[in-house]
């Protein structure tokens, strides 16, 4: 009858440390999962500030220098008519331009901006590829772009 007792107690204290354990995973996968929040947020913060600021100095530059304003306004217009060299200035800013939409669009395509930190992103890459230049940019010279961003500019801007 002894061992019989002891069986049961054994039994019950082992349950017991089951349970315990249980509430002890469910505790630790709760704030792993809290942590992956957190980091999740800050890392697309840190992301949309740094694309912000790639922006800011793209405008400050075209605010700044004269000579990049009225290169870009006339690549906008007419890219054709630039010289060989003015091209070159005209297609590295357009690329540079299309490198930050593409990082925006994977960051978001990943998961890491949610969709009401990316709300402006269809209507931004819209209007880069309303004018001339930046359609004809895209065309002509083409960059080492994802398939899926490709696909959805051409979707977006181009039908």
């Amino acid at each position: 009858m002894d061992s019989v007792k002891l069986n049961q107690w054994l039994t019950t204290l082992a349950n017991f440390g089951v349970i315990v354990g249980i509430v002890f995973l469910v505790f630790e996968i709760r704030q792993t999962s809290m942590q992956i929040e957190k980091n999740t947020a800050a890392f697309s913060a840190q992301t949309i500030f740094q694309l912000n600021q790639s922006a800011g100095v793209a405008k400050r530059a075209i605010a700044q220098d004269a000579e990049l304003a009225e290169l870009l306004m006339r690549g906008d217009e007419d890219p054709e008519s630039l010289t060989e060299l003015e091209q070159v200035r005209f297609i590295s800013w357009k690329r540079a331009r299309f490198d930050d939409l593409e990082a925006y669009w994977l960051f978001h395509r990943k998961g890491l901006i949610d969709d009401r930190d990316a709300s402006g992103l269809r209507g931004s890459i819209c209007r880069t590829f309303a004018v001339k230049g930046s359609r004809w940019v895209w065309q002509n010279h083409p960059g080492n772009y994802t398939a899926g961003f490709v696909e959805s500019v051409e979707n977006l801007c181009f039908q």
